[in-house]
């Protein structure tokens, strides 16, 4: 509704693309909580505000009479919250110096309920940090911008 409570219809391609992915979720998120299936969902969070998709988890993940189970992977680091998750349910994933993924738990590093796992995720407490480099080794100042929109080196 507009500021004068007009309404305004949208065309599905006109919906955002955050938008779009909640209303593709809905099949799924019925499904989870009517039957006992077991769905699979990778980057939960793309497009998606943070605050919707933490709440959307915490809904299922609070609520007994659900009974299915969702897994998924995410670069949301505000879902490392251990009011929302038991550590046995949080696991990283972290390739080696030869690109081989390593799965392992929060269990593992047998910390206390209280402690902020997402603050200590994004200082590396438990590994699974991208690799980054130096960036100033990419040398970004020899390359420019054609009109042609390919990177050429300069």
């Amino acid at each position: 509704m507009g500021e004068k409570e007009e309404k305004f219809e949208f065309n599905f391609s006109e919906e955002s693309d955050g938008t779009k992915r909640l209303l593709e979720y809905l099949p799924v998120l019925n499904s989870i909580v009517n039957s006992s299936s077991t769905f699979i969902i990778d980057e939960i969070e793309r497009s998606i505000h943070p605050l919707i998709v933490k709440k959307l988890i915490s809904k299922f993940s609070g609520d007994e009479l659900t009974q299915g189970q969702l897994i998924f992977t995410t670069h949301e680091s505000n879902l490392l919250d251990q009011e929302i998750f038991r550590p046995d349910e949080i696991w990283f994933a972290e390739k080696n110096i030869i690109g081989a993924t390593s799965l392992y738990s929060l269990s593992d590093f047998k910390e206390h309920n209280t402690i902020d796992i997402r603050k200590g995720y994004l200082s590396g407490r438990y590994g699974a940090i991208p690799f980054l480099g130096n960036l100033n080794d990419l040398n970004w100042h020899k390359f420019k911008m054609r009109r042609s929109n390919i990177y050429q080196a300069g």
